[in-house]
């Protein structure tokens, strides 16, 4: 169940706000072009709005039923804290997936353990750094599918099954609307987790307060 502060900062119950998805599309109707992220770079800030996350993680999990992920199966993220990384989560929930959030200082024998117990099917990293410990225990993970790399990479670690976090966007918003209708109204509900980073905010209305929370 959602709530919301009114003016004189009474907290009002959002009984039909009873999901996360829900939630965010509740605030992008209300806030719009107003923003809900922030992350730090070269030196600036850059914002997401409410309106772009809530049609972000819908263009995730547009992309992650064309390739074929759905309810019950697990979606690894392995990434510091950055807007994608919301973006990704929530497009998870919204198929009824689960996420796995991995830490980045893990070390690749690290990784192939937790993904071979939890049977990833998919996994996203942040950057080609990450994107080779993946690779270097990939043969020995018959169940992942797909690496979704958030940066741009170099070609000549392209192979099968290796695809821009760009792509699968234009994969979702391609995909027949019918594909997110199917899923109902019911989102399913899960608290989250977000790696902490200092340079990524969690914006309301009212104040910005920076996000420090530890990873997982």
């Amino acid at each position: 169940m959602g709530s919301t502060l009114s003016e004189n900062n009474e907290v009002h119950e959002d009984s039909h706000l009873d999901t996360l998805t829900k939630m965010v599309d509740d605030r992008a109707a209300r806030y719009g072009n107003k923003a809900v992220l922030e992350r730090k770079r070269d030196g600036g800030w850059e914002s997401m709005s409410w309106k772009d996350l809530s049609s972000n993680y819908r263009e995730v999990a547009r992309g992650l039923m064309k390739l074929g992920i759905g309810k019950g199966d697990r979606v690894a993220i392995l990434s510091e804290n950055r807007p994608e990384w919301v973006s990704v989560d929530l497009g998870t929930l919204a198929i009824h997936g689960a996420t796995v959030p991995l830490y980045w200082t893990l070390t690749p024998v690290q990784l192939e353990y937790i993904l071979k117990d939890s049977n990833a099917r998919i996994i996203f990293v942040s950057n080609t750094e990450y994107l080779d410990k993946v690779l270097k225990i990939r043969s020995s993970l018959p169940e992942l599918q797909t690496i979704v790399c958030f940066d741009p990479y170099p070609r000549n670690r392209d192979a099968d099954g290796i695809m821009a976090f760009d792509e699968l966007l234009e994969m979702g918003r391609g995909a027949d609307p019918e594909i997110w209708e199917e899923l109902g109204k019911n989102h399913s509900f899960r608290k989250g987790q977000r790696p902490g980073n200092n340079n990524l905010y969690i914006r309301n209305n009212r104040r910005a307060e920076r996000s420090d929370a530890d990873p997982q």
